[in-house]
């Protein structure tokens, strides 16, 4: 299997995909990303299933596309009917997955994106994906992607994406490959390794998770665990302990305990912030629930 995605841009298009092959005997890096065209218009097409099937189907895509000029009616036809006749002569199970995305360009400004829905190319105006990890995708993409994003940072998020993929979802390896295209280049920009290397030096998965686990500590009262680890006891709800980190609860009620204790409150501003969200939600709830009350009554 192996993970493709494709992102439209506000300047221009996107594809990317990870690298590995596996035969059920042995594992390879291939490149999996098949560009052809011309400095005037130019495809792209990545495909997720069994690879000779794929090299196969882009060889005689790029033998039957239209010469100049530019027809994109013709060069969705093309790669219809061979998408068509391959599904048909290849695809005779639900485990003989073929799936493929396509990307066009006609210079200076147009772009477009496709991704085979059955045996036609349904067009796409924000981004697609198919392969393994779709639902690690669509995290990422509802959380990061924008229509207005460049090809810059569509390059970042696709490389990201994909670096998740390859640690967390099955069939997915690096090296990651990427090709964008905007009304500035004269054909398919391929990324190099170091191009590729230098976005997943700022984009580490360890990051995300911090992250996230900064959020929900943020927004998650403490837990049972951390109650019973500190003081032995659970309190019951509504009355949740707020655990700080090296503060003794028993010197805070004299002048100078709050002063000795007035860096270690620094030290836990997340955690006092998290109580205060926390006290706050309840407030107006409590106050909510009084207005209800006194509505009712008020109608009775």
């Amino acid at each position: 299997m192996t993970f493709v995605v494709g992102l439209n841009c506000c300047d221009g298009i996107v594809l990317c995909t990870d690298s590995l092959e596996d035969d059920g005997i042995a594992k390879k890096p291939v490149d999996k990303i098949r560009m052809m065209g011309n400095t005037q218009w130019g495809v792209a097409i990545a495909g997720a299933g069994a690879g000779p099937t794929i090299d196969k189907f882009c060889d005689e895509v790029r033998t039957r596309l239209p010469a100049d000029p530019f027809n994109l009616h013709k060069i969705v036809n093309k790669i219809e009917q061979q998408l068509d006749r391959f599904k048909s002569k290849y695809v005779k199970t639900n485990a003989d997955n073929f799936e493929v995305v396509v990307g066009i360009y006609n210079r200076p400004h147009e772009h477009w994106l496709y991704y085979s829905a059955g045996n036609v190319l349904s067009r796409s105006i924000n981004d697609c994906h198919t392969g393994m990890g779709n639902e690690l995708w669509r995290l990422v993409a509802d959380t990061l992607y924008h229509r207005r994003n460049s090809v810059a940072d569509n390059v970042r998020l696709a490389v990201f994406a994909t670096r998740l993929a390859c640690k967390y979802s099955s069939g997915v390896a690096d090296p990651i490959q990427v090709v964008s295209h905007t009304s500035s280049d004269l054909l398919w920009r391929g990324y190099s390794q170091a191009d590729i290397l230098a976005v997943e030096k700022d984009l580490k998965p360890t990051g995300f998770k911090e992250a996230v686990q900064k959020y929900w500590r943020l927004h998650n009262p403490p837990t049972n665990i951390e109650q019973l680890a500190k003081f032995n006891v659970i309190k019951t709800p509504g009355s949740e302990l707020t655990l700080l980190d090296g503060v003794k609860l028993e010197e805070l009620y004299t002048v100078a305990g709050r002063q000795r204790a007035s860096k270690t409150f620094r030290r836990n501003t997340d955690k006092l912030q998290q109580r205060a969200l926390v006290v706050r939600q309840r407030y107006q709830q409590a106050q909510s629930g009084a207005s209800q009350t006194s509505a009712g009554k008020t109608r009775t």
